[in-house]
This record gives C-alpha cells, sequence and structure tokens, in this order.
C-alpha cells in the first residue's frame, strides 16, 4: 500500500492527518464509557439489593442495558450513514451522561432500571458510531492496528469495571459507580465535539425506514427479554417465555421480509451473504459472551458465596485484565503487519476452551 494512501483517505473526510490522533482519543473515550458501564456495575449489585430491598428487578439492572445497546446499535448506524456521525455520537455521549446522573440519583429499583435502559441507549450510539467512524477514516490495511487500540480499550474498561466498581462500592457508595461518569462523559463530550468537526455529512435527503425501526426494536426486543427471562430462572416452555419467543420469530421474519423491498433498509441483507463478516459477527458473539459472562459472574460468585468483599471480589479478574488488552493489541498489530487476520482468529479460537 502506498506511504501516501493514509494521508489521501483522511484529507478526502476533511480531517487532516495530524489530527486523527485526536479523533482516535475522542473514540477510545467513547468505546471506553460505553463498556465500563456494561461491568462496573456487577459488583454492586448485592449493595444496591440492601439498600432497595429488591431482588425481583435486580437482575434488569445490568440486562435493561445490555438489552438496550443492543437494540439501539443498529439504529444509530443507520442513522449515522443519513445524517454524519458527528450529530449521533454527541447525541449518545450526552443522553449516557444524563442517564448516569439519574441512575445515581435513584430511590427506587424502578427507577434505576429505567435510568439504565436511557443509558443503554446511550451507549449503543457511543460504541457502533465509533466503529463507523474508524471505517470511515482509516484505510482497511490499516484498521487492524486501530481496531487493535479499540480492542485493548474494550478489554480494559471491561474488566477494570468490576475492579473500580468493587473499591467505590466498598469505600464509598454504589452510587459512585454512576456518578464516576458524569466527569469522564462530559470529558469525551467536549473533546468528541472539538476533534469530530472534519467528518464528513451526507448531502442526500434522508431516507428513514420507519417500519423497519419498529420491528427491528420489537423483534430484538423480545427476543433479548425472553432469553433473559430463562436466565433469571424461567423454564424455555413457560408461557411468557414461548410467547416472547414467538413473537421475536415472527417480528423477525417480517422484518427479514421488508429489508428486502426497502427502498433505503435500516439492514441490508445483503451483508449476511458475505461469508466473512458472518463468520467474524459469529466470532465476536462467542468471545463477547465470554468475557462479558466472566467479569459479571465471577465477582458475583465470590461474593455471594465466600462472602468476599466488593473489593477483594473483583481482584480475581486481574489475570483476565492482563491477558485481554496483551491479545487485543498484539493482534491487532500483528494483522496490521502482515495484512492476514485469519492466524489471529485461529489462534485465539484454539486458545479459546482453556480459559
Amino acid at each position: 500500500m502506498p506511504a501516501g494512501s493514509t494521508v489521501t483517505q483522511l484529507n478526502t473526510l476533511n480531517v487532516q492527518p495530524p489530527a486523527i490522533r485526536s479523533v482516535l482519543v475522542a473514540l477510545m473515550l467513547a468505546i471506553f464509557l460505553g463498556a465500563l458501564d456494561q461491568t462496573i456495575v456487577a459488583v454492586s449489585m448485592p449493595a444496591i439489593s440492601a439498600q432497595f430491598k429488591d431482588v425481583s428487578l435486580l437482575a434488569w439492572v445490568i440486562s435493561g442495558y445490555m438489552v438496550a445497546t443492543t437494540v439501539a446499535v443498529p439504529i444509530y448506524g443507520k442513522l449515522g450513514d443519513l445524517y454524519g456521525r458527528r450529530p449521533l455520537m454527541l447525541f449518545g455521549m450526552g443522553l449516557f451522561t444524563l442517564a448516569s446522573l439519574f441512575c445515581g440519583l435513584a430511590q427506587s429499583m424502578e427507577q434505576l432500571v429505567l435510568a439504565r435502559i436511557i443509558q443503554g441507549i446511550g451507549a449503543g450510539g457511543m460504541i457502533s458510531v465509533s466503529q463507523a467512524i474508524i471505517g470511515d477514516i482509516v484505510p482497511p490495511r490499516e484498521r487492524g492496528r486501530y481496531q487493535g487500540y479499540f480492542s485493548s480499550m474494550y478489554a480494559v474498561a471491561s474488566v477494570a469495571g468490576p475492579v473500580l466498581g468493587g473499591y467505590m462500592t466498598e469505600y464509598l457508595s454504589w452510587r459512585w459507580v454512576f456518578w464516576i461518569n458524569l466527569p469522564l462523559g462530559l470529558g469525551a463530550w467536549l473533546v468528541a465535539r472539538r476533534t469530530l468537526v472534519g467528518l464528513s455529512v451526507p448531502q442526500r435527503t434522508p431516507i428513514i425506514d420507519y417500519l423497519g425501526t419498529v420491528l427491528l426494536i420489537i423483534g430484538l426486543s423480545a427476543l433479548l427479554l425472553g432469553i433473559t427471562q430463562v436466565g433469571q430462572g424461567q423454564a424455555w416452555h413457560s408461557r411468557g417465555v414461548l410467547g416472547l419467543l414467538g413473537c421475536a420469530v415472527v417480528t423477525l421474519g417480517v422484518f427479514v421480509w421488508h429489508e428486502r423491498r426497502a427502498r433505503e433498509p435500516l439492514l441490508p441483507m445483503h451483508l449476511f451473504v458475505n461469508r466473512s463478516a458472518v463468520l467474524c459477527w459469529c466470532t465476536v458473539f462467542f468471545t463477547s459472551f465470554q468475557a462479558i459472562s466472566l467479569t459479571v459472574l465471577v465477582p458475583l460468585r465470590f461474593q455471594s458465596v465466600t462472602g468476599a468483599g466488593a473489593d477483594s471480589a473483583a481482584l480475581h479478574l486481574l489475570p483476565l485484565a492482563m491477558g485481554l488488552p496483551i491479545g487485543a493489541y498484539f493482534a491487532g498489530r500483528r494483522t496490521s503487519i502482515t495484512g492476514r487476520y485469519k492466524p489471529m482468529i485461529l489462534s485465539g479460537a484454539l486458545l479459546f476452551p482453556f480459559a
């Protein structure tokens, strides 16, 4: 690849080469915030339950956030294509930060769950738009290196979350696991507002797929709610779970049918014809499944089974905290240097069963 290819790509989008570092700082802060809040709350769950004396909605403090994030990601991606990345990034950051304030001020479990859902909607924008911006300003050969930086940030946040949450819960209050987002979120918003000015703005007239958006929200929400209820102890064959899963299958089926015929589809179906993309999505699913499960369940197990404090339970994640960033950075660098990503994926898959 010619040495000037990166500069050419950046200038096409009015982002000058010296500004790329500032853009990356803004994106990494956004990913750090979104990923941090997926796990920082885990070790605070017993303290939250003890204060509100409500166990029935406790799981939704985490599940509500992740369901909202999952549903919001594809919607933000499409809106970013139509209206530009910068306004969507700023909106997601602002919503996330404001919802963090409401989480810390919650006076009941219902208020906390609602604030967490709003917070998840904001986080979905930060995570998805950050990835889209990298695709806009960095040529394919260089993306492995930058994705390595991003993956390292995500890994550090995912594992640092329980550690920070444990110490703040133990020595301050569980409310601080949300209030810590206020200075971080405000700082990230200001950096993004200043550095993302050069991103391109689409000139075409936006055509929004309203029906596809509604179908996707209903279908994914029903699917994730059904799976969450099973995880909370309900049987697969219970009426509530079957109703949710049936609704998900029918709604998502109608969504696929509609997207094939929509003038401006929310999620173009031709993307799923790309075999490499589908395999990569499956890989991300399984790795994220394991990483998030470990970072959430390990601290909870040590607190509930051994009676350890929140700070002590979180320290059991330190080996994972060291391994994830190292692996992500090394894989990204090797992919950028060699131009080959398959050996890195296969190597990780071979090590996966030993985790």
